[in-house]
């Protein structure tokens, strides 16, 4: 399975924007594992991940903010309160 879709918009909605990198991502792991056959599982990333650091290292970097957790914040948050909190999110990474 190769894993290269993506939302790369700056400007996206942010419960478009996790629908599309987060929910799309979990939704395809899961289906993956149900893979009898499956000999790997790519996920290609973007090149603007972690651009908040000023070395960017060959590792897995903690996040943010879990996914389950924004996952739960975008089910739960109407949409005219995540526009208004979504700029202050964005200081704590990339989304």
């Amino acid at each position: 399975v190769f894993h290269v879709a993506a939302t790369v918009r700056f400007e996206e909605k942010i419960k478009t924007a996790v629908a599309i990198n987060i929910v799309s991502s979990h939704d395809l792991v899961n289906l993956s594992k149900k893979m009898a056959n499956l000999k790997s599982y790519i996920h290609v990333s973007t090149a603007y991940a972690n651009c908040i650091n000023k070395c960017i290292e060959e590792k897995i970097y903690p996040p943010a903010i879990e996914g389950n957790k924004i996952r739960l914040m975008i089910e739960c948050v109407p949409e005219k309160i995540l526009d208004n909190i979504t700029p202050r999110l964005e200081t704590f990474g990339n989304f």
